[in-house]
């Protein structure tokens, strides 16, 4: 092993010389990338790791940076950042804070700090005053050796006389990005520190008028990656104020950067993210203490930032600042109350339901839609803006009307919140139950089904919790609201309980949603989530011997709750597992096809162009044909092998992927004509 060092030495000192020859020109960038990856362990870590700590390798770094300082050679910021590689020395002192892995950690960062040195006027002397920024330094100098600091300083004479220093801070950047997940925790806390002084210069600079925006405009791209390197070391290292105090300046930096315009889109898109985060993590000093106030704090800008960001015309802008809305609003329920009077006092509920019904955009109206699920869960915002506001009727709507199936699946989940944390009101519940029936059974859409689904379990636990269960059983008593006294619930008081919790779901609809979606042939994960929902049904009536439907002494009411069950059509009752699959009917489909036919090439044009003339149709008809399930029917669809049917429609779907399929579906098609077969 000793030979073979010694003669890659030889080789390796000769490279290393001809890198430092004035006439030397690198033709193929794949050489040096080869031989830095050779060198960082990649192929050979033993015969890698020997030949790193050869004295020529150290040597010639300083070497190649006084040759370069010497002859006022300024190569491109590529050989700048290739050449500068660790030099691996071993720490003296076992006591002391030297490692191997901070070494790089200063040229890494340093092309990040000279840019507020070079563009924002800054000099030392101006953080004199700043004694955290005094224990960063030390720290950071603690953790090198002398060669290292005085690299780093020749590194320093480098950079600064780069003219394209915003290119070169952004391909540290870049590799910094690139190599993150080989960061330590303290490795990731130094660089997300040297990131957040860095954008705090920046701002300050602005602010004060020691640096103009519009060379920071023409770097924007620099600014992204600055943003987007802050908002990934704190998210995925989990960077909190306890590890580092900086982080209690990301909130309020990022408010100050975002109160400056001029902006670019793709700027403002990354700077609210980082607020965002910086909310979501408590990176405030009224949130890290559980102040529970926002009045003279950066907590009281977000509500006309808020503001202004909803209105703006990029549909990103907005869409990212409804992000902040939702986790604010999240907040307000419970975490951090003093929310709730930054979005009442800046009425942003009112904008979230217009942006939420009329926004112009797709995604905007799903994320509006969204935010009102959290939003609702206040009862504050409920009572009476929400109320006052319609929305439930508006959400309905949505789901008849909505084009988009992203805005219909939003929907579909608020209208499963409104049931679980408010009520609607009396009059509204037929038509509730006819819209989620037809979401879960004719919607084109399976995301939308599977919202829709967790609506009706929410109106199963809903009805067994009005008969009496608690965290999933019957209790030996309970208040009886019918009868208005307590009732020993002996097993047969509980199967006449059951038998009348499933009366009132086959009228409103539910036992025949179920039914429907175990037997859909297009969506597998409907199918599957049906299937276990039903499995804890059928655990539950197992667990009472729940063999048969019992008659109650008295007739079942409509239902015994606040709410009033739909009264649909009477169909004949038919086998459970043997009703047709539910397929969407469009009233209107054989209209739209005539209407196709006999419209020209230009007129469908037209419609593209002015696409308001076109009239709204309905996605789905409220009024499809629902299937009637008898209790006695679904515990027949209880007692089924679930679990068979699942595995079967399993099967049937990977195979309609199979090659052999596919071949035989062609040559069945086509009956062997192959010369006929369509080329499209």
């Amino acid at each position: 092993m000793d030979s073979i060092v010694s003669q890659y030495e030889v080789k390796f000192k000769k490279v290393l010389e001809k890198f430092l020859d004035p006439d030397f020109q690198l033709r193929n960038d794949v050489y040096i990338n080869t031989l830095f990856s050779h060198l960082s362990g990649k192929h050979d870590k033993e015969l890698s790791d020997r030949l790193l700590k050869l004295p020529i390798f150290s040597e010639w770094i300083l070497k190649a940076c006084a040759h370069w300082e010497k002859r006022s050679i300024q190569p491109s910021p590529y050989y700048m950042w290739t050449f500068v590689l660790p030099k691996v020395i071993q720490p003296t002192s076992e006591d002391s804070l030297l490692k191997l892995e901070h070494q790089l950690l200063p040229l890494q960062i340093l092309p990040i700090v000279i840019v507020a040195f070079k563009h924002c006027s800054f000099v030392a002397k101006d953080f004199d005053n700043d004694d955290v920024r005094d224990i960063f330094i030390t720290k950071l100098f603690k953790t090198m050796n002398e060669q290292t600091t005085r690299l780093t300083y020749q590194w320093k004479n480098i950079v600064m006389a780069e003219d394209e220093i915003f290119s070169l801070a952004q391909q540290a950047l870049m590799l910094i990005m690139n190599y993150r997940k080989y960061y330590t925790k303290d490795r990731a806390i130094i660089i997300f520190q040297s990131c957040i002084y860095s954008f705090k210069d920046i701002i300050s600079s602005l602010k004060d008028g020691r640096a103009t925006a519009e060379i920071f405009y023409q770097n924007s791209i620099y600014l992204i990656s600055l943003i987007n390197c802050l908002s990934t070391f704190i998210n995925e290292h989990e960077i909190t104020w306890t590890e580092s105090v900086e982080t209690m300046c990301v909130l309020n930096a990022t408010l100050d950067f975002l109160s400056l315009s001029g902006w670019s889109t793709r700027v403002i898109i990354e700077a609210l993210k980082l607020l965002n985060l910086s909310i979501s993590k408590y990176m405030s000093p009224n949130l890290a203490l559980l102040i529970d106030k926002t009045k003279d704090s950066a907590l009281d800008q977000i509500g006309p930032l808020l503001i202004n960001k909803l209105h703006d015309m990029n549909w990103e802008i907005r869409d990212s600042a409804l992000e902040i809305l939702i986790t604010i609003s999240t907040f307000a329920c419970s975490k951090f109350p003093s929310f709730q009077k930054v979005i009442i006092d800046s009425d942003l509920i009112t904008l979230v339901v217009t942006m939420a019904v009329s926004d112009s955009e797709s995604f905007v109206r799903a994320s509006a839609t969204k935010c009102l699920q959290e939003m609702i869960k206040v009862n504050e915002f409920w009572n009476p803006t929400l109320i006052q506001q319609h929305l439930p009727q508006k959400m309905i709507k949505i789901l008849s009307e909505e084009t988009e199936a992203i805005v219909r699946t939003e929907a579909a989940c608020l209208v499963k919140c409104i049931y679980e944390y408010q009520t609607f009101p009396v009059e509204m519940m037929d038509d509730v139950y006819k819209t989620m029936v037809s979401a879960a059974t004719t919607d084109l859409h399976w995301e939308v089904k599977m919202n829709a689904l967790d609506f009706w379990c929410k109106v199963i636990l809903n009805h067994l919790q009005n008969q009496g269960m608690i965290d999933g059983s019957f209790p030996d008593v309970t208040f009886s609201k019918e009868h208005k006294k307590i009732v020993t619930l002996t097993e047969q008081e509980i199967k006449y309980r059951l038998s009348k919790v499933l009366h009132q779901l086959s009228q409103c609809g539910c036992l025949g949603v179920f039914v429907a979606a175990i037997q859909d042939d297009c969506d597998l994960e409907v199918m599957k989530k049906a299937a276990e929902k039903i499995k804890k049904i059928a655990r539950l009536f197992n667990m009472y011997n729940m063999d048969k439907v019992y008659i109650c002494p008295a007739s079942p009411s409509a239902s015994s709750s606040s709410t009033s069950s739909p009264k649909f059509n009477q169909l004949p009752q038919i086998s459970a597992l043997n009703t047709p699959p539910i397929t969407p009917r469009m009233d209107y489909s054989d209209e739209v096809i005539d209407e196709i036919i006999h419209s020209s090439d230009m007129n469908l044009l037209t419609n593209v162009y002015n696409p308001s003339e076109v009239p709204i149709r309905p996605v789905s008809n409220c009024n499809s044909n629902i299937i009637n399930v008898s209790p006695e029917a679904f515990l027949s669809v209880l007692r089924s092998d679930l679990d068979a049917m699942v595995n079967e429609k399993t099967k049937w779907l990977q195979n309609i992927d199979d090659l052999n399929s596919l071949l035989d579906d062609m040559l069945k098609c086509y009956n062997g004509d192959v010369n006929s077969m369509d080329c499209y």
